[in-house]
């Protein structure tokens, strides 16, 4: 069980800033990164993840004009200045 759930965590964190359209932040997922970010035990760290290309879920939120998306990362902890 714990197994299952460090995996579901990591899959989780990483689909948050997954390449393109494929991220819950540029698809404006709220409910899917707000229960991402409850789940995880270092939401901080989570919400700051970059994918392979150095891009964070705020930067793909951002560009695909989720602005309501964005506002839940930066009050979850997103660095605007990363």
């Amino acid at each position: 069980m714990i197994h299952w759930r460090k995996h579901r965590l990591d899959r989780c964190v990483t689909t948050l800033a997954a390449g393109g359209g494929g991220s819950q932040a540029a698809r404006g997922d709220l409910d899917g990164v707000d229960g991402c970010l409850r789940a995880h035990p270092r939401p901080t760290d989570a919400v700051n993840e970059a994918d392979k290309h150095r891009v964070s879920a705020l930067e793909y939120a951002s560009w695909r004009g989720h602005h309501h998306m964005a506002d839940l990362l930066l009050r979850r902890g997103a660095d605007p200045n990363r």
